[in-house]
């Protein structure tokens, strides 16, 4: 009988705890979210402006920077990537309604990173504030990207960035 209240007390708890809402996440700079239901807070940078993000199929980044160039940022990002050899990027364009009316642009991106086991796909977004740009990098497996891609733009239209 001890055995099993303790499995049906598990159980319970477990449901209790499934139904506690995510908490705020401070990305820095002012810049805060709070991750839907199915995403976990994986951990931060060393820099301290960096958090990730995860949902076990996806993927998400966000950096914050100073400065008010949401090109500039994506395109040191992509020159970078696309330098390595096994990184191919789309070009970079406007994305209207991604955050309200602050100026966002964004490019997609493929192919593989030193520190990724596997190949990915993904979408770079950065989104201009008073101070700071945001930038977005949602990735995962190739094919996969299309399932996260929807929670990833809700999650940039929810973040709070001044």
């Amino acid at each position: 009988m001890i055995m099993i209240g303790i499995v049906v007390g598990g159980f319970v708890a477990q449901d209790a705890v499934a139904d506690v809402p995510n908490r705020p996440v401070d990305v820095g700079h002012g810049v805060s979210l709070v991750p839907p239901p199915d995403w976990e807070f994986v951990g931060r940078a060393n820099d301290q402006d960096t958090i990730l993000l995860s949902r076990g199929n996806g993927n998400l980044a966000i950096t914050v920077t100073e400065g008010t160039d949401e090109r500039a940022a994506l395109t040191a990002l992509r020159d970078e990537w696309t330098a390595s050899g096994t990184v191919s990027a789309g070009e970079i364009r406007d994305a209207k309604g991604v955050h309200g009316t602050p100026p966002a642009a964004r490019f997609t991106y493929s192919g593989s990173f030193e520190e990724l086991a596997s190949a990915v796909e993904g979408e770079v977004t950065a989104v201009r504030g008073i101070s700071v740009v945001v930038v977005f990098d949602g990735w995962s497996d190739v094919g996969e990207f299309a399932g996260v891609a929807d929670d990833i733009g809700a999650i940039i239209a929810g973040t709070t960035i001044p």
